[in-house]
C-alpha cells in the first residue's frame, strides 16, 4: 500500500500490476492482484478525489502533501490504533497481522494452497505451505467426512461424529 502508484493500477481499477518490494530481491519481476469490488470503488472513489491523476503515488504523505511524497512506514500507526480500539482489539496486534488472517482466512473456507500462494505473493508454494499447513490439517478430517456421506448416504451425520 505504501509503494502503491496509480500506474499500478489498470483502467478499471480491478487489478494491481507491480513488483513488490519486499521481494524485489528475489528477481520475480511484476505480479498481478485482482481487487474486490468494495476496494475498486474506494479506489475509484479516491481517484476522482484526487482529480484523476495517471500518475504518482495514490496515497501522499499527509505531511508532505504539496510534494506528493510517498507515506512513510510509520504513516499507519495512528490510524491503526484507532481501528483496533473501535474494535476493540488486542492493542498489541500487529497491522501485518491483517496479511497472515487474509491467507488463513482463506485456507479455512477451503480455498486452494496454489491460489492463496498466488495472492500472497510467495515465490514457492512451499512458503505458503510451512506456514499456513497447519490449518489445512483439519480440513482433512471434515473432507474425509464429506466424502464418506458421498459415498454412503446411509451414514448419519451423528454416526460420523461418533467416529471422530
Amino acid at each position: 500500500m505504501l509503494g502503491l502508484r496509480w500506474e499500478h493500477l489498470n483502467a478499471d481499477f480491478s487489478q494491481v500490476g507491480k513488483v513488490i518490494e519486499k521481494i524485489a530481491h528475489h528477481g520475480k519481476g511484476k505480479m498481478y492482484f485482482p481487487l474486490v469490488t468494495p476496494c475498486q470503488e474506494m479506489i475509484r472513489v479516491w481517484w476522482e478525489q484526487e482529480g484523476k491523476p495517471t500518475e504518482g503515488w495514490v496515497f501522499c504523505s499527509p505531511r508532505h502533501r504539496d510534494q506528493r511524497r510517498r507515506l512513510s512506514e510509520s504513516a499507519m500507526r495512528k490510524a491503526w490504533k484507532k481501528v483496533k480500539e473501535f474494535g476493540g482489539l488486542d492493542e498489541s496486534l500487529d497491522l501485518y497481522t491483517l496479511r497472515h488472517n487474509f491467507a488463513s482466512q482463506h485456507l479455512m473456507a477451503g480455498s486452494d494452497v496454489q491460489m492463496v500462494s498466488k495472492l500472497m505473493g510467495h515465490s514457492d508454494i512451499q512458503t505458503t505451505m510451512s506456514h499456513y499447513s497447519h490449518l489445512t490439517q483439519s480440513h482433512l478430517a471434515e473432507t474425509l467426512k464429506r466424502a464418506e456421506r458421498l459415498f454412503n448416504p446411509s451414514i448419519t451425520q451423528a454416526k460420523i461424529e461418533a467416529l471422530s
